[in-house]
């Protein structure tokens, strides 16, 4: 098995690293108390192990980052830990996780999105040009004033992201890393090429939460992406 320093630098880390806040990609520490699960056991051998078969990397952009506390960013945290391990049953790793953020300014008030458009018009206007799915989080997603999504992805999103199609997916922040979670997993999946399933347990399932259910053709589909890598 690859060592951890090849594996690090195989998904673009280098030099001197911290295995959480680098190899994983996290804020807080494992054995910080949360109200939320944060952290299960980290690991280090099992996400060595799904690095070496296909992976994808993600960017978590956090839209008015000044009224993001330690507690939203542990919620984060653990949404994306329960992404991978729901990726696991699939032999999808998760690879390189980079954070970056909007301003309040800057975001001019689309940290509460009032329209599909606007999150569209977000990937747009903050897509980071890597190599990685763009995942924004914004604090609401009202349509039409009342019906509140829990987010908007693109079906087989591009690897283009100068494209005229949206590019990236949008989060609203649950209050639950366990609910967020799921919300993640689902609109990662969607821009890997999943479409809704009427099945409850699935991942696919448009109410959360699920039973966190992937199935073998599901994970041969998210496989195929153009945005999801070799191993290493």
């Amino acid at each position: 098995m690859a060592s951890l320093r090849d594996t690090a630098a195989c998904i673009g880390i280098t030099g001197d690293f911290s295995v959480v806040g680098d190899f994983y990609g996290y804020l807080a520490k494992p054995d910080d108390p949360s109200p939320d699960p944060g952290f299960p056991n980290l690991s280090v051998l099992t996400q060595v192990r799904l690095l070496q078969g296909r992976h994808v990397h993600i960017n978590l952009i956090r839209v008015g980052i000044e009224s993001y506390t330690p507690d939203d960013e542990a919620e984060i945290d653990g949404a994306v830990q329960l992404t991978r391990d729901l990726y696991e049953q699939v032999s999808l790793g998760i690879g390189r996780v980079l954070r970056f953020f909007v301003t309040t300014a800057d975001a001019n008030g689309h940290e509460h999105l009032a329209s599909d458009a606007e999150a569209k018009a977000l990937t747009h206007d903050w897509t980071v040009p890597n190599d990685a799915i763009d995942v924004f989080f914004v604090r609401s997603f009202l349509v039409d004033g009342f019906i509140q999504p829990t987010g908007l992805s693109p079906i087989e999103g591009p690897c283009d992201k100068n494209g005229v199609r949206m590019n990236g997916c949008v989060v609203r922040m649950m209050g639950d890393s366990l609910l967020t979670g799921f919300v993640l997993a689902h609109y990662v999946s969607q821009y890997l090429g999943l479409r809704d399933s009427d099945d409850n347990q699935n991942v696919m399932f448009s109410t959360v939460p699920n039973g966190g259910e992937l199935t073998p053709s599901q994970g041969s589909n998210m496989r195929d992406h153009c945005f999801v890598n070799g191993g290493c």
